[in-house]
This record gives C-alpha cells, structure tokens and sequence, in this order.
C-alpha cells in the first residue's frame, strides 16, 4: 500500500503465489475480474482458497475466511470474483477446468521457469486465469460467516456481476469452445475451421442453419439473474436466450443495468428486468450519471440519444475505456485521454504505454498508471508506475 500522491510505501504484506506470471499477457484477459477490493476502510484480497482482510490504514490483518466448502470437497476450492458493499463480501467458487488464452507461450522459456516455480511450491497457483465460476456466494464481511450460496445453472462470467444496494446480477450461461484457449490458435485466435465443423454437426443435430449455429458458437446466450444481497433468493431472471454480453454495469441512481461487451448492448429496468433501449456499438460502454460513454459517444442512458460525440475517443482491445467525471483515458499505443470539459479532443502523453486491460485509475485528481510494459514484449521507453496530474493552460 503506498500513497497515491508522492508514491511512499505506507505498509506491505507478502502473499506467496498471488501472481506467478506477472508479466503475462492476455487477449482475453478482459475476461478476468479483480483479485481485491476496498470497502469501509479496509482491503480485502483473494488468494487461492481465502479472503483476507487487512485494515487499509496500518496493513493488519483482521480477518482471513475460506471459500465455503473448501473443508468437505476433499480438494481446495479456489476464489474467484470478490466484492464488498454494505459489509457483504461476495465472491465466487472458480471454474478451474476453464482457462483464458494468454502468455507466456506453451513451451517458451518464460513458460518452463513459472512451471519450474510452480512445481517448487504446490501450493501456489497463477490465481488469475478462470473467468468464470460455478457458485456465488455471500458473507458477512466482519466475520466472515456465510449468508448465502447460489449455484449456477450453467456457468457465471465473473466480469457480468454487478452488486447493488438490494440486488445482485450477474449473467449465468452456457460455456462453448471458444470460451477455453485450448480452443484457440497463437495470439488468441479462433480456430475458424473447427468451430465451422462443429457448428454443421449441430446443425445436423438440432434441425437449424449452420450460420445460427456458428453465432452461437461464438456468442452464447444466457439469462440474466438478479439476487436479493441479503438472503440470494431470485427477484427476477430473463428469458435463457436473452443474455449475450460479457459485461453488466449498474446505476442505482437512475435503476437502470446496462449489458454490453459484445456487437452490441442492451439497457434494463434493474428492478424489474424489462427492456428499455438497446444500440449498437462494439467496446465496453461506461456508465456515468446519465450517461453512457462508449467509441466515441454519450448517450442519454435513459433514452438512448445521442449527446455528444468525441472524435478519435476510443479503447482498444488491449484497454477499455476508463474515466472519471471529468476526463476520460485509453491506450493508443501511449496513454491517450480526454478532458470532457473542453473541446481540445484526444491528447496524449508518449514514451509510455499503459498495461493490458485495466490499468490506468482516474481518481483523487490525478491519472494513476501501473508499469505495464516491463513484463511485455513491447518496447517502449519509460517502463515505470506514473501519476499525472492536472496542468493549467498559461
């Protein structure tokens, strides 16, 4: 833990294992959800088959908690999502069977070292590669003790949960081969050619077309389920066909819960579950009071109109979108951002890169940017952890 203004080291705890590939890149690291969290002054972080607790301000530990059934299912039960509002703590049972593609490369040099550290230590796991998971579960967040348990009907995307004041949602959906990197070529690739002959067996088998097939190969549908965060029971849960993105964001200002990470995104009553408006647009849409920022746009999040539109803004698929209020930021190559409140258009700081995914924090007013190139095979200039801060025009 270290101070966002000047940088100092205030406390540090060392977990074993929290992550064996530290450099390691990802074209569908996207998938993956956090391995910490911070609520009412105090930090909470997976690891393996626990949560610990630690208070933010001195780093003591307050309290570490197993993934519930670790004792009885004979093998340890690793901890996937976590989450903590309102003293809940939420997390999840990881699907362990299923793996992102990413770096290092099977056989490299890179890859015998981690395995070579790996078999030194049993113990110890990558603890960041499975997007998805089997149960979500609930507890109290000052004593660890389980509230509730919800096992998934198919399977639950970590990325599409959403936790809000007396609801949570999430997207439970069935698991496809493009889902698994052993189903994938180099750099991620889909192997289009399997998954064509696949999609006319089950064509063959289900009486369909191959194309309707091969759409949902692709893109599997789900349903979107919604669970009282005090007692798991279902409020409400859409039609199994409904659900195809990979991401739900929630506004409890305006109830309104968003879908996206797909060609194109949805807009929910989150009370209800009822449609509202639903666009087009690829990349993962940002929720903002009223608004919804996305490749370029604002739009009304209640009516779907266009607000503005903000040339060259755009994330990549190496990094969304990010923002805060005032200033929205991305990865173009070097960190690329833009100041809503002017008309001056992308701006860019060069000679660095921001890492993969979600790595750069718009907050506290200033732009927080971990070391994301020094693990990397790309070469750029400055390989360190930055904070910009604003600068008035002369």
């Amino acid at each position: 833990m270290a101070n966002v203004y000047n940088g100092r080291p205030i406390w540090q705890h060392d977990l074993e294992g929290l992550n064996v590939y530290p450099g390691g890149f990802s074209y569908d690291r996207r998938k993956l959800s956090g391995n910490m969290c911070v609520a009412d002054g105090k930090v909470y972080v997976r690891h393996l088959d626990t949560c610990r607790c630690f208070d933010i301000r001195n780093g003591k530990l307050l309290g570490r908690w197993k993934v519930p059934g670790s004792d009885e299912s004979g093998k340890p039960l690793r901890w996937g999502y976590i989450a903590c509002r309102d003293n809940v703590l939420y997390g999840t049972i990881a699907n362990e069977d299923l793996f992102v593609h990413g770096y290092p490369t099977p056989g490299s040099e890179q890859e015998q070292r981690h395995q070579a550290l790996l078999a030194e230590h049993p113990g110890w796991a990558p603890n960041h590669p499975h997007p998805d998971s089997t149960t979500l579960f609930a507890m109290d967040a000052t004593t660890g003790r389980v509230k509730w348990i919800h096992k998934a009907q198919e399977s639950i995307r970590n990325t599409t949960i959403a936790v809000g004041e007396q609801m949570i949602y999430f997207v439970d959906k069935p698991i496809t081969a493009t889902d698994d990197h052993r189903s994938r070529g180099d750099h991620g690739k889909i192997d289009e050619q399997r998954l064509a002959a696949k999609a006319e067996i089950l064509a063959r088998r289900n009486g369909t077309s191959v194309e309707a097939e091969l759409e949902n190969l692709k893109a599997p549908r789900g349903r979107i389920v919604a669970l009282d965060t005090q007692t798991g029971k279902v409020i409400w849960q859409g039609d199994e066909k409904t659900a195809s993105g990979n991401l739900l964001s929630l506004s409890t200002t305006h109830d309104i819960l968003m879908m996206g990470g797909g060609s194109d995104f949805t807009v929910l009553n989150a009370t209800t579950g009822k449609p509202v408006w639903s666009g087009g647009g690829r990349g993962r849409p940002m929720v903002h009071g009223n608004q919804l920022r996305f490749d370029g746009r604002v739009l009304d999040l209640l009516t779907g109109e266009t607000v503005r539109t903000i040339p060259g803004l755009r994330g990549s698929y190496c990094t969304p979108l990010l923002g805060s209020p005032n200033l929205l930021a991305f990865r173009v190559g070097v960190i690329g951002y833009v100041d809503v409140t002017k008309d001056r258009g992308t701006e860019y700081f060069g000679g660095i890169r921001p890492g993969c995914y979600v790595d750069m924090t718009p907050a506290g007013g200033l732009l927080v940017m971990s070391d994301g190139a020094s693990g990397c095979t790309c070469s750029y200039l400055n390989q360190c952890t930055i904070a910009l801060q604003p600068k008035r025009s002369r």
